[in-house]
């Protein structure tokens, strides 16, 4: 199956991917390219704008947080899983646009103009949060791929997804009867999965949200540090954080990839029944969670 990604909604500049994974390229923005044309590359990555990630001509992923490249590099020739070919590959470095960038570009949108300048050290700061907020919850939105019967299949995560999933979720735990239930993917029709099927997409999910969550929660917590505007300006959603705010983060995540994997363990336990000696009828157990 085909993955493309498409430049400042540019058809003429549209590139086969040798890979995707929306997790990995949320914490590094890295494309590999099916291409060996590096001077193409760098005037096609240089303004950006937009990029939009397509699987088989279905939108799955849509980014504004970038506006140019840090570096290019040609890998040769590498192994394309996903179609079985080997094909040149470079590799981009996709740099994230400052708050600031983004200002100019909402103001050149929507003719509405933001004075910095004009603004206190306090309204600039809470204009940081607020776009620190915007972006990842556009981040948790996105959703990611997620394997699926040995296909990689893309879940959005907006409000609504949340709450369905959730109700899904509930409903296998609740009734260890229902084996099977219906949701779809982005870009896809209703289909069944399996309800360990329905569990693992919505603890991946739900992980994701909460490990973006805290991050951004750490990175506000840094931002109100700040004392002057040169520091807010150089504020990026998906930024490096500072030592003391990313072992917090890291610590908060690992626990809670601990209790999660602990609650799916202790939900398969209880869920199966024990045969009692003597009982000639089969006692089906319930599926793992």
């Amino acid at each position: 199956m085909i993955i493309q990604v498409r430049v400042n909604n540019n058809d003429n500049l549209i590139y086969k991917l040798c890979e995707w994974n929306s997790t990995a390229f949320a914490s590094s923005p890295v494309l590999r390219l099916q291409t060996s044309d590096l001077t193409g590359v760098k005037n096609a990555f240089s303004e950006i704008e937009k990029i939009e990630i397509f699987q088989a001509n279905t939108l799955i992923a849509e980014y504004t947080l970038y506006d140019t490249y840090s570096s290019i590099s040609y890998l040769g020739q590498v192994y394309v899983q996903h179609e079985n070919i080997f094909a040149d590959c470079l590799e981009i470095q996709l740099n994230r646009s400052s708050l600031v960038d983004q200002v100019k570009r909402i103001e050149e949108a929507i003719s509405d103009n933001i004075d910095i300048d004009a603004m206190s050290i306090e309204e600039y700061r809470n204009f940081v949060l607020q776009q620190v907020s915007k972006d990842c919850t556009a981040d948790i939105e996105n959703g990611m791929l997620i394997e699926i019967d040995e296909t990689n299949q893309n879940f959005s995560f907006k409000a609504e997804d949340q709450i369905n999933l959730l109700q899904l979720y509930l409903m296998t735990k609740m009734f260890p009867e229902v084996t099977a239930l219906p949701y779809h993917s982005n870009g896809h029709t209703c289909m069944f999965y399996t309800a360990e099927q329905i569990q693992t997409i919505y603890i991946s999910l739900i992980t994701r949200l909460l490990t973006l969550t805290t991050y951004a929660n750490q990175l506000n917590l840094y931002i109100k540090t700040m004392t002057t505007k040169e520091e807010l300006a150089n504020v990026r959603y998906g930024m490096e954080l500072p030592e003391s705010y990313a072992r917090v983060v890291s610590d908060i995540v690992s626990q809670m990839v601990s209790i999660l994997g602990n609650l799916t363990t202790e939900n398969n336990e209880e869920n199966v029944e024990p045969v009692e000696e003597g009982n000639t009828n089969e006692t089906e157990n319930n599926m793992a969670n």
